[in-house]
């Protein structure tokens, strides 16, 4: 790093998903601005994510209930966890904070009581005051596209356009361990191929499939194609996933995020909800079937060549809605996902398996 490069802030409190869609932003960012100092600042279920990075300098991790998954301790608290941050990183001196989550108005908050002289954010009513540029939000446009524009164009960097995956691909780095660790796991548990992944889990509720709709999709997987499944559960879920991990007859795949990287790098296909893994799966170059019913596609469907990934998306009247925070008692009326058909998803599956 240059002496007396920039100080710079990136804020970004959210899951495995979004900081995998973040990533190109960063990586371009590091190539704009070789010289600044550049500081994560992340919940710490992202360090073991960010940890392997090259393109940043420092993480600062700190827990914020509305990020958490779990409820607030008490009112206050996130103006206590606000005044004790926003304490430390006045003493770091940063030049810029950039908040990358558009509605993110306590980040740009936070930015704004450390004393960080210059704030980039999106344009939204509740983060807007914080800011001292505040860049248009498109609601429609992908989450890499705009994690890419907030850094060109609250920067004034001129990067390369159009935004495309061939120009600014996910990415996720190489490591020799858990490479070999994927590999020793795979050898005991899923040797032969091919090899697909089924991702049953997702963070909300209204974004999970049915398990007789997995059930037959495994099915035909072990009939059609003779493949071995995995599926993977996130840290501290493999209770939960494990009975359904049974039901379809595969291994239950608890690993730590740098090898399960290295596991989807060596599968031959990978189906799933939409959800953090997936854009792992793409990250790593390993086709994807993503299923898809109230989040946009558009805004969070896999980033890659089209012909690697393929969407199948919910027909239900009212998707995408965009909406996740459904409480239990309302999920029995929300049911794109639930009713989505198994066929589309042979299809898709069987295009991919078929080629090999």
């Amino acid at each position: 790093m240059a002496a007396g490069g920039p100080r710079v802030l990136l804020i970004r409190p959210d899951h495995l998903g979004d900081l995998i869609l973040w990533l190109p932003a960063v990586r371009a960012l590091r190539q704009a601005l070789p010289g600044a100092r550049l500081t994560a600042l992340v919940g710490p279920w992202a360090e073991p994510v960010l940890r392997p990075v090259p393109w940043v300098d420092e993480i600062i991790t700190f827990e914020l209930p509305y990020f958490a998954r779990r409820p607030k301790a008490e009112p206050t608290e996130p103006y206590r966890v606000l005044i004790g941050l926003a304490r430390r990183l006045r003493a770091l001196r940063f030049d810029l904070a950039l908040n990358f989550r558009p509605d993110f108005w306590w980040g740009a908050l936070l930015a704004t009581v450390a004393g960080i002289p210059q704030r980039v954010g999106f344009a939204i009513r509740r983060v807007s005051p914080f800011l001292t540029r505040a860049i248009p939000f498109r609601p429609d446009e992908h989450q890499v596209v705009a994690n890419l524009r907030l850094v060109d164009e609250g920067l004034g960097l001129g990067l390369r356009r159009p935004f495309e995956p061939g120009t600014y691909p996910l990415v996720w780095p190489d490591d020799p361990e858990p490479a070999a660790a994927a590999d020793a796991w795979l050898s005991d548990h899923v040797p032969g191929r091919p090899r697909v992944a089924l991702l049953v889990e997702a963070g909300a509720p209204v974004k999970r499939w049915r398990e007789d709709g997995w059930v037959r999709l495994a099915g035909v997987l072990r009939e059609e194609f003779g493949a071995g499944i995995l599926v993977p559960a996130g840290a501290g879920r493999e209770d939960a996933v494990a009975p359904l991990a049974a039901a379809v007859g595969g291994r239950l795949a608890a690993l730590p995020v740098g090898v399960l990287a290295e596991v989807f790098r060596r599968c031959d296909l990978v189906v799933g909800l939409d959800s953090g893994p997936l854009h792992l799966a793409a990250a790593v170059g390993t086709p994807t079937v993503g299923l898809y019913g109230p989040v946009s596609p558009g805004r969070f469907g896999p980033w890659g060549p089209a012909g690697k990934h393929r969407v199948v998306m919910s027909d239900y009247p009212c998707a995408p809605c965009n909406r996740l925070d459904y409480r239990p008692e309302e999920l029995p009326a929300h049911l794109c996902l639930r009713l989505l058909p198994v066929e589309p998803v042979l299809g898709a599956v069987r295009i991919f398996l078929y080629d090999l």
